[in-house]
């Protein structure tokens, strides 16, 4: 980091981490030219983890050469579960059975270590409701809105627990939190969109008793907080698909094919892979539904891999 700060013309930043290696060297000396410091692994896990998804690999191995020399260093293993986890979702969703994974046995070795670290409760309870122990992730997820109610991370996790769970009112409610305290705007403005669309469906299925009025009302809740995330995070593709579809539903056929446009011109630049088939599962749906053109929609859908 020192390196690249000062070739970027930051000399003061530079400057400060060469101070800090300089530190850490003082502090904690090693005679072997060929290991680094556990302080060094886990910073280097920690910019590996933050750098993009593609580096979690690269971060858990750090995390782990850090633990290796610290076993029980509370921050190493928070983030070793923590990288654990999100590789876990990012592969795994929540299909899991069977014997309890590497993440969720790591997240119960950090919170023996750290009991009250609020992230790691909300983590390990989205973990736990893949096993059904719903009663356990239900304590986990009161216990973290108690010790850290304000934290963004705790109310984004709670929150995706709650939707989840089925617990839509209870999962609006801690979202606005987030939302009333200006932290991670675009993400809630999302998750408070996917909760209405739960409402929607919901009474939707309710037929032949469904209301109109109410179903309306909750897509219209979704297309709003959808608008409001795209305006702050314009790179917010999944969001961008999610409300091409509500256009399509509101019978705005016009800013619909606008929207997937947008969308379909996005695709050969995306990475993620999730989100490319997220695109692909709303234009067919689009195009099955509301264009009754179901061979392009079978094209579409064929992209989408379950």
């Amino acid at each position: 980091m020192a390196w690249l700060k000062y070739h970027d013309g930051d000399f003061a930043q530079s400057q400060s981490y060469c101070q800090r290696v300089e530190d850490i060297l003082v502090k904690y000396p090693t005679g072997s030219s060929g290991s680094l410091l556990p302080e060094v692994y886990g910073d280097q896990a920690w910019t590996y983890f933050k750098v993009s998804w593609s580096s979690l690999s690269k971060a858990i191995d750090c995390f782990c050469k850090a633990l290796e020399v610290q076993r029980h260093d509370a921050e190493w293993n928070a983030g070793y579960a923590i990288a654990l986890f999100h590789r876990e979702q990012w592969f795994l969703g929540n299909k899991q059975e069977g014997e309890e994974s590497q993440a969720t046995k790591q997240l119960r070795f950090a919170l023996e270590i750290n009991p009250n670290n609020a992230v790691l409760q909300c983590m390990l309870a989205l973990k736990l409701m893949a096993y059904k122990k719903y009663e356990e992730a239900d304590g986990l997820v009161k216990k973290a809105l108690e010790n850290d109610p304000d934290n963004p991370h705790v109310i984004r996790h709670s929150g995706n627990y709650l939707h989840n769970r089925k617990r839509l009112d209870e999962a609006i409610d801690v979202i606005k939190r987030g939302l009333r305290r200006g932290d991670q705007l675009p993400s809630f403005n999302h998750q408070l969109a996917m909760c209405y669309k739960q409402k929607k469906i919901a009474e939707q299925c309710r037929r032949p008793f469904s209301n109109r009025e109410e179903v309306g009302k909750w897509r219209r809740c979704c297309i709003s907080h959808l608008e409001d995330a795209v305006k702050m995070k314009p790179s917010f593709d999944q969001a961008w698909a999610e409300l091409a579809l509500l256009y399509a539903e509101e019978g705005d056929m016009s800013r619909a094919e606008e929207t997937f446009k947008h969308c379909l011109e996005k695709l050969p630049e995306l990475k993620e892979k999730r989100v490319c088939q997220i695109i692909h599962q709303h234009y067919g749906d689009f195009l099955h539904y509301h264009k009754k053109n179901e061979a392009q929609a079978i094209a579409h859908y064929t992209k989408v891999s379950f």
